[in-house]
């Protein structure tokens, strides 16, 4: 069979707390450790040694597979009895997975993080928001102010300053929602740490340049 599992009897309709059986696999980085979904308990049999659990539930005190992978010659093949499609995290996953099937390799990945403004407080506190979230770097700061600035380099000595937003733009806004390596730099999110009066300026900047 080539997915390495069979589903076994529809139990009844409950909210499911689905866990993945290794919390360090790729399609778990930067997700909670379990969720809640909606639908009925409907566990899979794996009969073949070679199939992978990825996600399991925790039913009645025991772990039973509800999502497993498995390698079919040089393909892969995945199956899942979950239907809880409109849930965020199982949209999630499911992108993440599909991503794995069709040969991407997410495991390791790195998104820079820029913070466009630093206001007191505010700033590092995203900063260090990023620093404690697997799988983020902080690659950038900009701002107006030079004290600012300043306060930027002593709370994370590494990042590269802009001291125009101008310039923030023009190197760091146009690779958003990708990952490339420009000098010193790897960026892919733009968080804006701004005064509403100077928001809607630097966001307007950031759409000009793509």
């Amino acid at each position: 069979m080539i997915f390495g599992a069979q589903p076994e009897s529809v139990g009844p309709a409950a909210e499911l707390r689905i866990l993945f059986e290794n919390k360090n696999h790729s399609l778990a980085v930067r997700l909670p450790d379990a969720v809640f979904l909606p639908g009925r308990y409907h566990a899979l049999k794996k009969i073949d040694k070679a199939c992978e659990t990825i996600l399991y539930a925790d039913w009645h005190y025991n772990h039973s597979p509800v999502l497993t992978h498995r390698w079919f010659g040089k393909g892969q093949a995945a199956c899942t009895t979950l239907q809880a499609y409109e849930n965020p995290m199982f949209q999630q996953i499911l992108y993440r997975l599909m991503r794995q099937l069709a040969g991407y390799i997410e495991q390791n990945r790195e998104l820079g993080v820029g913070l466009l403004g630093y206001s007191p407080n505010v700033g590092k506190g995203h900063g260090l928001g990023v620093q404690h979230t697997t799988g983020l770097s902080l690659k950038a700061v900009s701002d107006l102010n030079p004290q600012r600035l300043d306060q930027a380099r002593q709370d994370f000595p590494h990042v590269k300053i802009y001291e125009t937003s101008e310039a923030f733009s023009l190197v760091v806004l146009p690779v958003v929602g990708f990952i490339f390596s420009i000098p010193l730099i790897i960026i892919g999110v733009v968080m804006l740490a701004a005064p509403e009066s100077k928001a809607c300026q630097m966001i307007r900047q950031g759409l000009r340049v793509g």
